[in-house]
């Protein structure tokens, strides 16, 4: 029997307030400059929604740990195609960005509360458009003779 003035709520469960939001490390695109232009602070990939041309961003961060882990293994083929699929899908409406690749250390609550993450360490930096080797011409340009 409960008191009066309590009720009994069966979703109810104590367990549940002596949990905290875990830390988690990830990696994650920052964009340093557009069309020549240096940003006055990086952009995350996370709040870049409104200049990227495709709006799936879950399935960018995908690619963006991908890339992120094949950077890790030092796996030049999946980095080239990592990198080809990101910025073909994602860069559309950028003539030229540079961007890194950083790896993040984070805590959901500081997060949100602070907007800043624990740590981040740059992986590596990229130039898009991405650069072929043999022409020394961006991919998908050409040079026309006419």
């Amino acid at each position: 029997m409960l008191p009066s003035g309590f009720g009994w709520n069966p979703q109810f469960n104590l367990k549940t307030f002596a949990q905290a939001p875990s830390d988690s490390t990830r990696y994650e695109l920052r964009i340093i400059s557009i069309d020549g232009f240096k940003l006055a602070e990086p952009l995350y990939f996370l709040d870049a929604s409104d200049f990227l041309s495709h709006e799936d961003i879950h399935e960018g961060r995908k690619i963006i740990n991908r890339l992120g882990i094949a950077l890790h293994a030092d796996d030049d083929s999946m980095i080239n195609d990592y990198r080809t699929e990101l910025e073909s899908t994602y860069f559309k409406n950028f003539v030229s960005a540079d961007y890194e690749i950083i790896f993040i250390d984070v805590n959901p609550v500081e997060k949100y509360s602070l907007e800043t993450f624990m740590s981040e360490r740059i992986v590596s930096q990229f130039s898009h458009p991405l650069i072929d080797p043999h022409t020394s011409q961006p991919f998908g340009f050409g040079i026309s003779t006419n």
